[in-house]
């Protein structure tokens, strides 16, 4: 059985505190239950048009821009909570667990401005 690695700031119970009903989120899963058929019908669409070689170029080339976007993301995330923990080293602590909870690594602090 595997335990739960629970912030050590926040304990192991504060996941279920986040969790939000669904009809809270309903409108803002809309949008994203939209942009899924549409993937589905432009994959589809394409697997119709293309052979099996240029499908698979084409996934690459999404997958590849999709990661490329998700990198950039995390690494805006990063400098984001490293230029807060510089302002602001008495809260590093807390941005440390903050950046855990948004799933990047833990923060390093150079020197406070």
């Amino acid at each position: 059985m595997q335990q739960s690695s629970g912030c050590s700031l926040c304990g192991p119970w504060s996941a279920l505190g986040r969790t939000v009903p669904l009809e809270q989120v309903q409108a803002e899963l809309g949008p994203i239950e939209a942009m899924e058929w549409e993937v589905q019908d432009l994959t589809a669409l394409l697997r119709s048009c293309l052979s099996p070689e240029h499908f698979r170029l084409v996934w690459a080339l999404c997958d590849a821009v999709e990661r490329l976007g998700m990198a950039d993301a995390l690494w805006q995330r990063q400098r984001f909570l490293d230029d807060l923990a510089r302002h602001l080293p008495h809260a590093a602590a807390a941005l440390q667990a903050a950046g855990h909870h948004l799933g990047t690594s833990d923060i390093t602090v150079d020197d406070p401005v």
